[in-house]
């Protein structure tokens, strides 16, 4: 028997009634699908310490999430057009949670990386299922400001994973954590699929060979190639770093406590939510002004390549102030989503965003996993700390990458986003 779509209230109440039977389910588990792709920068020593984690085995390890996220995307926008966002994130969730039960259990680096690599998969619907979800729920002129209060919940999974799950992770142990993750993604779960009302019947008929034959239009695309490495390698350097490093930087290169660097990633985090909004407004406003948003997010590019090189070059300033810059500009990506929609038809902009997603998933994977491999070439001292050159080496590749994507986006073409 089918379901029986419930219809939604209208006016003030209606408004109400959306937030709390569709956004309230799905936000609960986006925030911890971020919560869970930031936590090993605060777990990874104590990880490191138990099991005998290596820099790389560390990298691979965290950078799983991302590339099961990444080999997910696929299929995912498949069962979303089919069995609709309800369905499909309350069921692919599960695998999220069976990932993190199973990772409490983890005895050695390919137990745990496998672990991830579910908990990766599982949420990997966390924020596409919610946007088509609020698509159906949500009055069109209401979509800016619900789409930005939703962003706002990823900010506060990286909020929660500096140093407020330092105090839980103190209490519980990660084991005892990752078993309580694994209760709440589920939770979230059976909320999304008792609470959120029915999708509409399905009338799509999108099918593998549709899709990957719209996938092959968009890689073909030359704008796509001057748009896609700039935005991957600035996400990738952004969430592959605080995702990770950043506090193996601020403990073995700047010599902090564990107190001062979770102190420091929190304020970074709250940059980074701050930062979000920021730039959606200020893209908006130069927008009005006749400044075609591909310039904007060059400038904002160039910006965080000054940050970065700053970093690289140990300039002397305030350890604190140049990782909250980083978190500032840390989603300029954000204003990628409005150039796709302005440079594909309508009928590619989904297949196009999901490309662009594939990519920058794909170097976030490429930049956990080889910045610990260059930083292990070194040896730790006997303290556990590796040297500071180990680090600076491993992030000026990085800055180098991030270069190239940057001047690939300017080179003197026509159609160029930068225009």
């Amino acid at each position: 028997m089918s379901e029986v779509v419930t219809p939604a209230p209208s006016g003030a109440r209606g408004l109400l009634w959306r937030i709390l039977v569709v956004l309230t389910p799905f936000a609960l588990g986006y925030y911890m699908s971020v919560l869970v792709r930031s936590i090993n920068a605060v777990i990874g020593p104590v990880l490191s310490e138990e099991i005998g984690l290596t820099a790389a085995n560390l990298g691979l390890l965290t950078a799983a999430y991302f590339i099961a996220f990444a080999a997910f995307q696929l299929p995912l926008g498949i069962l979303l057009d089919r069995y609709g966002p309800r369905l499909t994130q309350a069921c692919v969730l599960l695998i999220a949670a069976v990932g993190a039960f199973a990772f409490a259990f983890g005895q050695d680096a390919i137990w745990l990386t496998v672990a991830r690599g579910l908990i990766g998969m599982g949420v990997s619907g966390g924020l596409m299922s919610a946007l088509k979800a609020m698509v159906r729920w949500f009055p069109q002129e209401r979509m800016p400001l619900v789409n930005s209060a939703f962003l706002v919940i990823g900010g506060i999974g990286i909020l929660t994973a500096s140093e407020p799950i330092e105090h839980v992770l103190v209490l519980l142990g990660w084991r005892n954590m990752f078993m309580c993750f694994a209760a709440v993604i589920a939770l979230s779960s059976i909320l999304i699929f008792f609470v959120v009302p029915p999708d509409p019947p399905s009338t799509a008929s999108t099918s593998w060979r549709v899709q990957i034959a719209e996938l092959g239009q968009v890689y073909r695309s030359a704008y796509f190639w001057r748009l896609t490495p700039a935005v991957a390698m600035h996400f990738a350097a952004v969430f592959g770093v605080m995702g990770l490093w950043t506090p193996y930087w601020l403990s073995d290169v700047d010599g902090l406590s564990r107190p001062e660097v979770l102190s420091i990633m929190l304020y970074m985090a709250i940059s980074f939510t701050i930062g979000t909004i920021s730039v959606g407004i200020a893209g908006d406003w130069l927008s009005r002004r006749g400044v075609p948003l591909g310039r904007a997010m060059g400038w904002g590019f160039i910006a965080f390549l000054v940050v970065e090189a700053t970093l690289v070059l140990r300039a002397p300033l305030p350890a604190g102030w140049i990782w909250l810059a980083i978190g500032a500009f840390g989603n300029l990506t954000v204003l990628s989503f409005a150039l796709t929609a302005q440079n594909f038809p309508a009928s590619l902009v989904g297949r196009a965003l999901t490309g662009i997603n594939l990519v920058s998933l794909g170097g976030a994977f490429a930049v956990q996993w080889l910045l610990g491999v260059i930083i292990g070439l070194w040896p730790k001292a006997a303290t556990g700390a590796y040297p500071a050159t180990a680090y600076v080496v491993a992030f000026s590749v990085l800055l180098a990458a991030n270069a190239a994507s940057v001047a690939n986006y300017y080179w003197p073409r026509r159609g160029s986003p930068a225009d």
